[in-house]
Parts: C-alpha cells; sequence; structure tokens
C-alpha cells in the first residue's frame, strides 16, 4: 500500500450474491491491500470489508 491509499481509506468489498456459501480460506491480496483469508466462509448475502487503515475508512464511512 502507498500513503496515498493509507490517507484516503482505499478499501475492497466481497459480497456473496449468489444462493450458496463462499469458502474464501486462502483467497488472498497481494497488490494495495495485502491480507490472506485463514478459514472463512461468506454466507449468501454476507459481505466482507478489508481496508489498508481501518479507522480512514471509518472515519469516511461511519455508518459501515
Amino acid at each position: 500500500a502507498n500513503a496515498d491509499s493509507e490517507s484516503t481509506g482505499e478499501f475492497i468489498e466481497l459480497y456473496n450474491a449468489g444462493e450458496t456459501t463462499a469458502n474464501l480460506e486462502s483467497w488472498s491480496f497481494d497488490e494495495g491491500i495485502r491480507y490472506t483469508f485463514g478459514a472463512r466462509m461468506l454466507d449468501p448475502g454476507e459481505s466482507v470489508v478489508l481496508a489498508v487503515n481501518a479507522d480512514a475508512l471509518l472515519d469516511a464511512y461511519p455508518t459501515l
């Protein structure tokens, strides 16, 4: 991540629009936001948000 992404609250949101649970185990992001999921399931209609700087993201989107 760079200083701009850290200060602006950039994020990735994953949303399961399907009808079955998605297994995110071992899914990873390696540019911008670096993250690898451990044991994590994403149920239908559920979302998960990843951020470089959670405080900046919550400042920008306080209802998240």
